[in-house]
């Protein structure tokens, strides 16, 4: 670890109070193990790491990577992957042994060859063998159990020779017969231990090897384990027959309280831990702890969730995980852990709820009773900590009270008290108890927290008095907190918190209770109070609050710096701590904080030392016994954090690069150290990264950064991807960093790899070589072929020049021809022009179909076309240079010929270029209707005035029948909508004229129809004061029709309500309907009958009654499906009942909001009504219809209404 990470680690340390002292002088061992669980632990099965199921020995390279002595060969494991090296074929099949010098050289032995390891740059293993330098006499021996270092020497040990590995030379110490084989060895206080069967426990000295002193007790002993009990003594350990000590030239007896398990489970292996306790490997027994004194503390097995019994092999990481290499797998323990849990596993079994310590014992409350923590009795010697539920309280155990003479607790069957590990009923009457809580300042009261509001009791002369409820309080109450000794602050289990004011004695009081809630500054949730400093807070979802007193009123407290709870806040402890597991969102696991108070009064809170409790959910308890352990009960089991075991000097963390891999299949670096940075080609510019921290505690909570200079700017976020993907890199040059950091948030160093992506070979200095000398080639070229074209472009234009002269000199002589021919012919062309123009103009006015008549300056008539003379009745002859006033009756003449004359002298007329209406004259001195178009054009000849006239007496004819209908159609709609408007009325009379009032519940009913009159109808029916049938339905069609089938509908009922049953009603109602024989006209029908907090509901043909649950989210919906009334006659109206509570709101509507269209034509739908609802259902009834009639508006955005829309909404109070 860096300086500036143990000075940040340091100073938490100190913040919590010395929570995680490192020392153990002032304390035994045994009294942090004597309540130990099972530690965090992983198991890696042959299918995980893909090899042999039987692994020999363990070590850690000095990356920090676990080797694995396998089967099948060399295994590695960085945190993330596991591999296995198969090197040299079958030489290299059932490793044995490993060990690692201090220059990362591996050593192994196998089946029948031992040698070592050489790395490659890239990361492989290369296995060299040093058989070939064993003389042939010598190699006739099987598997090398050991490979041990002693200083600068390596020795392979089997059972038949020993091999010394020295400055590149190997030599032959010793041989033996098959019948005094090597058995064991062990380098010990600087020096090589080998037992030798038959002759005992011998050492290695220069090029010998000797008996020591005593040694020879070890004949038929076997020898398993040899580690340093302390400057001048060695610890030794035999199969089953105990421990000794060996000072250098005496064994004496070491006792141990492990002997017993160990005759049965067998020793093999062994190694002293950094606390200087024992980790002990059995051959069907797991692995044991035991301490300096020999006492067992601990025992991790298979019943704790060890893979496999057998254990081969122990090696300590460092991180002090023990890594164990199993008969059947690999397995991790965390040993020793700061962390350690209690499940079913060690016998406690269920939700945990509440923990209490009573006169040394450890007690539980969970789901399925009260537990107890003891130490299980047998061949384990005691230590072995496991539960036991009491037999006798079999219900589900909410809370428990300890004090220095009673322990309590409360279930769903009362109170118990529970006294020489005995449960006996207190009192069954309370129901469910959440709390007992005891008053501080009313001695020997006591408060419980129930279903039914808050319970008294007093302890008298060892009796337990039931004193009843406090008067005025009906709700469930979950927690109580005592401000004064007349004043108390309530849970419940709705919104808002309750303050209670006592007056009297505990036998005869009376109450004033207050509720709280968002009017009053607090959020809208369920609200926790809890004291702090001898002063009353507030833990809500959006952070702790305070209550002003003096303003009533609650207020953010800032000195507790949380913005926000969610998860479980627990009390106060004894050293002042505040204990909170918080999850960031919904459903992710919970985080355990620690506040602490500072100088300021400001609270620190801080996570880090607890991040190794792993994915945890639903903290319901949390137990601080004092400085060091801390117990959470979870909805899993029971934690124990003792910060004992927690380490001040972790080492530095290591980020490795594992593998660089190019366009998803080309190995570039595998794992090796990086010396030249590559170079790659530029269709080579897809590369892969994969890295790991090589930390092996949580290390699966283990997360990345990584940036890739050159082609980014920043750090990538943390995450817990091991590797990087890079694609379509440009060329240039690149360099990739990547950290890591652990549970803790401890960062490593950082990992590197440089490299290179050249150019293409078109984007290359010697193809721009090329392209330069290419460019000046092309032109010289150029220039050269440029000035030959120039030459000749030269000499014709000469020739052109003197070719152009007479060209232009003939080109003006054929213009002047040109121009004269041309000028001819436009002539003879304009006239013919001229002739076809008056044809085709006297063609279109003789066979128009209105009168074209023209008349000089002098009003004389000059031109009269075909149609005029049918409409006037004077021939062509008869009207030419007649004045135009013989068309005009005799009262517009004088104004007319007024127009003319002005026309005349000034050229002006009011009429030009309008269409004008008024009265003509015919020959026979009728008079009819025109319609008169004037206009003026001047020729050579002088000025004209020409006028298109329409006859548009039958137009007038029409528009005045016209006129007649209108009016007799405005008649009738005015008689028409009076009549609807009474039927309004009518309707709309027929409804509740004041809603009905319950001591339960608050009303709210609104109908809008689609017309005036509408099909849609609710009323009400209270019969009783907490007893009302809510009713409404919705006819087919609109108008008249439905608006009759409502007012029958409403007739009928009111002589079926007095029906006990609604299917009765229902029934009744089908049956006069369908003998109205209506003919398609149907009655859907809905109708609740509350009664208190109970509903029964009947449908036909209706949208499901909506109900939203106070306290959860979404909405349930009540569907009964039933054809409306009067289709068929016999029919069963199913019902259907159910209970509401305080808080709950219920919505019946018609299916007219559901159904109504936007300008698309798309409906809002039910599923959308049902969250619309849900968004809305806590305010009340009548802001609850507010909102839907202006979403409903909102949604259709201008378009009519397409049905009726009625919605009734109560609210249970």
């Amino acid at each position: 670890m860096s300086s500036p990470a143990k000075i940040i680690a340091l100073l938490v340390l100190l913040l919590v109070g010395e929570l995680y002292s490192n020392t153990f002088a002032s304390e035994s061992t045994d009294s942090r193990w004597k309540e130990y669980g099972i530690p965090n632990y992983r198991n890696y099965s042959p299918g995980e790491y893909r090899a042999h199921f039987q692994n020999w020995e363990i070590v850690q390279n000095q990356q920090g990577v676990i080797l694995v002595a396998n089967n099948d060969g060399l295994l590695s494991f960085d945190g993330v992957n596991w591999r296995r090296y198969d090197l040299e074929g079958k030489l290299f099949h059932s490793l044995r042994s490993l060990a690692i010098d201090d220059s990362g050289t591996i050593y192994c032995g196998t089946g029948s060859h031992f040698g070592y390891l050489i790395r490659g740059d890239d990361g492989s293993y290369r296995f060299i063998s040093l058989l070939d330098r064993v003389k042939e006499e010598f190699r006739n021996f099987n598997d090398v159990w050991y490979t041990l270092l002693l200083e600068d020497a390596v020795f392979f040990i089997t059972h038949t020779s020993i091999f010394r590995w020295k400055n590149n030379k190997l030599e032959v110490l010793q041989t033996t017969d098959s019948q005094h084989i090597f058995h064991t060895a062990f380098v010990a206080g600087n020096s090589l231990y080998i037992r030798k069967v038959g002759v005992g426990l011998m050492k290695v000295s220069g090029d010998s090897l000797y008996l020591i002193p005593g040694g020879q007790i070890f004949a038929g002993r076997p020898v398993y384990f040899m580690q340093p009990y302390d400057d001048n003594s060695i610890l030794i350990g035999t199969d089953s027959e105990g421990f000794f000590l060996y000072d250098g030239s005496k064994f004496q007896s070491f006792p141990s309280n492990t002997l017993s398990y160990l005759k049965e489970h067998h020793l093999y292996c062994g190694i002293r831990l950094q606390d200087n306790s024992y980790a002990l490997g059995t051959r069907t027994g797991g692995v044991l702890i035991m301490d300096r004194q020999g006492n067992l503390l601990k025992i991790f097995d298979n019943t704790q969730g060890l893979q496999d019994n057998s254990v081969w092999n122990i090696y300590p990481d460092r991180q002090d995980n023990l890594w164990l290499a199993l008969n059947n797998g690999i397995s991790k323990v965390e040993i020793p852990s700061a962390v350690s849990v209690f499940n079913k596993q060690n016998g406690l079994e269920g939700i945990v709820e509440n923990i209490v310590r009573y006169r040394g014992q450890l007690y539980v409350a969970t789901n399925l009773g009260v537990y107890y923590l003891q130490r299980k009795t047998g061949s384990r010697e005691g230590n072995y900590p496991e539960f036991q539920r009491f037999s006798m309280l079999n219900e589900y155990a909410w809370c428990l009270y300890a004090s220095d003479t009673e322990l309590l607790a409360g279930t769903t069957g009362g109170i118990y008290r529970i006294r020489n590990k005995r449960a006996e009923r207190v009192d069954g009457s309370w129901g469910s108890v959440f709390e007992i809580s005891a008053s501080r300042f009313q001695p020997a009261v006591f408060y419980l927290a129930t279903r039914n509001g808050v319970g008294l009791m007093k302890l008298e002369n060892n009796r337990w008095i039931n004193l009843g409820y406090l008067p005025g309080i009906e709700e469930k109450i979950y927690h109580i907190v005592e401000e004064d000794s007349r004043k108390l602050w309530l849970e419940t289990a709705s919104e808002g918190v309750i303050r209670v004011e006592l007056k009297g004695e505990p036998e005869n009081q009376s109450t004033r209770a207050t509720l709280f809630d968002s009017s009053d500054g607090l959020p809208s949730a369920r609200i926790y109070p809890i004291r702090i400093n001898e002063k009353i807070y507030f833990s809500t979802p959006e952070g702790m609050f305070a209550f002003d007193s003096s303003h009533g009123h609650f207020k953010m407290a800032s000195k507790f710096n949380l913005s926000r709870i969610w998860g479980f806040l627990g009390r106060e402890d004894t050293l002042g701590r505040l204990w909170l597991s918080r999850y960031k969102n919904f459903g992710d696991p919970e985080e355990i904080y620690m506040g602490v108070e500072k100088n300021d009064g400001s609270y620190q809170w801080v996570s880090r030392p607890f991040s190794e409790i792993q994915d945890i959910s639903h903290v319901n308890a949390v137990f601080p016994e004092n400085k060091d352990v801390v117990w959470f009960g979870t909805s899993e089991g029971l934690i124990r954090y003792d910060g004992r075991f927690t380490k001040l000097d972790k080492p530095a963390l290591n980020t490795l690069l594992r593998r660089v891999i190019i366009n998803q299949d080309s190995i570039v670096f595998n794992d090796g150290e990086q010396k030249i940075p590559p170079e790659f080609s530029n269709i080579h510019n897809n590369l892969r990264f994969e890295f790991a921290l090589l930390n092996f505690r949580c290390e699966e909570k283990n997360q990345y950064s990584a940036i890739l200079e050159g082609f980014e700017q920043n750090w990538s976020p943390w995450n817990f991807e091991n590797w990087r993907d890079y694609t379509n890199l440009s060329p240039g040059n690149y360099k990739f960093r990547v950290r890591g950091r652990d549970v803790f948030g401890i960062q490593s160093d950082e990992a590197f790899f440089g490299f290179t992506i050249l150019p293409p070979w078109y984007r290359t200095i010697w193809a721009y070589l090329v392209y330069g000398l290419v460019f000046i080639l092309g032109i010289v070229t150029i220039d050269r072929y440029q000035r030959r074209r120039l030459a000749k472009i030269e000499q014709q234009k000469a020739h052109l020049r003197e070719a152009e002269i007479v060209r232009k000199i003939n080109i003006k002589l054929n213009e002047k021809n040109t121009q004269l021919e041309q000028a001819l012919q436009a002539l003879n062309q304009a006239k013919i022009q001229l002739q076809s123009s008056e044809s085709r103009f006297r063609s279109v006015v003789e066979t128009a179909h209105e009168a074209i008549i023209t008349a000089d300056k002098a009003g004389k008539i000059v031109f009269w076309n075909q149609h005029a003379e049918t409409l006037f009745g004077y021939s062509e002859k008869e009207a030419l240079g007649k004045p135009l006033t013989i068309l005009m009756p005799e009262r517009y003449r004088k104004k007319r010929l007024a127009g003319i004359e002005r026309f005349i002298s000034r050229g002006e007329t009011r009429m030009m270029g309008k269409v004008t209406e008024l009265h003509a004259l015919r020959k026979n001195g009728v008079e009819f209707p025109v319609e008169l178009t004037i206009s003026e054009w001047n020729t050579d000849e002088g000025e004209f005035i020409t006028g298109i006239i329409r006859d548009i007496s039958k137009r007038k004819q029409e528009q005045k029948a016209k006129e007649q209908a209108y009016a007799l159609l405005e008649t009738e709609y005015q008689r028409k909508t009076m009549e609807l408007q009474k039927a309004s009325n009518l309707q709309h009379s027929m409804l509740p004229r004041e809603l009905p009032k319950t001591r339960h519940l608050e009303i709210s009913a609104y109908m809008r129809t689609a017309i005036e009159v509408g099909g849609d109808y609710y009323d009400f029916h209270q019969s009783g004061k907490d007893d009302l049938t809510v009713i409404i339905g919705d006819a087919t069609g609109h108008g008249l029709e439905a608006g009759m089938m409502v007012a029958a509908t409403k007739s009928l009922l009111s002589c079926l309500m007095w029906e006990k049953s609604l299917s009765q009603i229902f029934e009744q109602a089908n049956r006069v309907f369908k003998n109205l024989n209506l003919r398609n006209m149907y009655m859907g029908l809905q109708m609740v009958r509350v009664k208190g907090y109970e509903l029964e509901l009947c449908s036909a043909g209706m949208p499901p009654v909506l109900i939203h649950r106070c306290g959860q989210y979404g909405v349930d919906e009540i569907i009964i499906k039933a054809m409306p009334l009067g289709i068929f006659t016999d029919v069963y109206f199913r019902t259907k009942k159910t209970t509401v509570k305080s808080g709950d709101t219920i919505m019946l509507m018609s299916d007219g909001f559901a159904e109504r269209f936007d300008p698309e034509s798309e409906i809002i739908g039910f599923e959308k009504t049902k969250k619309i609802f849900n968004e809305v259902a806590g305010e009340h009834p009548d802001t609850i219809i507010d909102h839907f009639v202006k979403t409903g508006d909102r949604w259709a955005a201008g378009r009519a209404q397409n049905d009726d829309i009625t919605f009734v909404v109560l609210k249970v109070k």
